[in-house]
């Protein structure tokens, strides 16, 4: 068992690069990176977990095929989970998939009772009512602040509180009495919603054969055989048909990559160490920081993307001049604001 300073360190590892990565992927989509369905997000987490295994696999002996069955059969899981995660993040943003995605927690308390037998501790339950209840009040907001932000993503916010918590608080539709979901929102909702189940099958099956005492997997070869199945099946399925020659910002490219690289060096000790469930309370942590962040910033972008395109006749703004656009209004010094200076 490790030490209390060591999972503690983990933990918080987990939560940092978790909270960096979706904001990485916004502002590398911002400043023009490749389409999103070139799913090309996903590389950095695949070749960072082949690496994490290759040079911590401490057992040599070979693996057996019983091994490598258990490991395709996560890979299915935390495959789709991946794709579909890597997509609503970049169709979505880091606010709105971290909203949806901090579900994976529920799944996660479920399917342990199920799949484990597992009775949560009272830490456990009272993490997971907390993120229930602050998803509650969160659609709550919503009903009185659906206007200001924009009609698209109010639209996106709404379906995914219409759709997992319409039998807990009351909602209203859109005050135009229009369509209430488009089709590009409804298939971001049902994305985020399906990957969080994914996710949660994922890490219950991570922590149930890293803990099997007859034929358990150590951690660091699970990681080294998800990460090499993953990337094979991902270039040959996904990557080469799908490549988009736009222009993708490297250093950003390079954020995600070492964040995805730290990421899987640690999470398998706090699956194996604390469980499924506490990793899922990480998740939804890292979630509310995200958001605290990243919803103000988002809300600016959209507001001042919607102002661009109406004074330049409903064109289109790019990527990379919304986001300097959105940096001239949020940075105080940024050039062009002196009305509040001379005030």
């Amino acid at each position: 068992m490790r030490s209390v300073s060591s999972l503690f360190l983990n933990s918080f590892l987990v939560v940092a690069v978790g909270t960096a990565q979706p904001l990485l992927a916004d502002l590398s989509r911002y400043h023009g990176a490749a389409d999103p369905t070139a799913c090309l997000f996903v590389l950095p987490v695949f070749g960072a977990m082949l690496l994490v295994g290759c040079f911590t696999c401490k057992d040599k002996r070979r693996l057996s095929l019983r091994h490598w069955r258990r490991a395709s059969f996560l890979c299915l899981a935390d495959l789709a989970h991946q794709i579909l995660e890597k997509a609503g993040l970049v169709y979505a943003g880091g606010v709105l998939y971290l909203m949806a995605a901090s579900l994976s927690l529920v799944w996660v308390a479920l399917l342990s009772l199920l799949l484990l037998g597992r009775r949560l501790s009272p830490l456990q339950w009272l993490g997971l009512l907390g993120v229930v209840a602050g998803f509650c009040l969160r659609v709550a907001e919503l009903e009185g602040t659906a206007d200001a932000v924009g009609p698209h993503v109010a639209q996106e916010l709404f379906g995914v509180a219409l759709v997992t918590v319409a039998q807990i608080l009351p909602v209203r539709g859109p005050p135009d009495g229009g369509c209430l979901l488009s089709v590009a929102s409804a298939r971001i909702v049902s994305c985020l919603l399906f990957l969080s189940l994914q996710h949660g099958l994922a890490f219950v099956l991570s922590e149930k054969y890293m803990k099997d005492t007859k034929d358990g997997i150590e951690g660091p070869e699970l990681v080294f055989m998800c990460g090499r199945q993953f990337l094979k099946a991902f270039l040959c399925l996904f990557c080469l048909l799908l490549m988009s020659p736009e222009q993708i910002f490297g250093a950003c490219y390079m954020g995600l990559f070492v964040c995805s690289l730290i990421r899987s060096g640690v999470l398998w000790v706090i699956l194996k160490h604390l469980g499924s469930v506490s990793a899922g309370v990480l998740k939804a942590v890292l979630g509310a920081l995200v958001y605290a962040y990243g919803s103000s910033v988002t809300s600016k972008m959209m507001q001042q993307q919607q102002q661009q395109q109406a004074t330049a006749g409903g064109k289109d703004l790019s990527s990379s001049e919304a986001y300097r656009l959105l940096l001239n209004t949020v940075q105080p010094g940024a050039k062009g604001d002196t009305r509040g200076m001379r005030a």
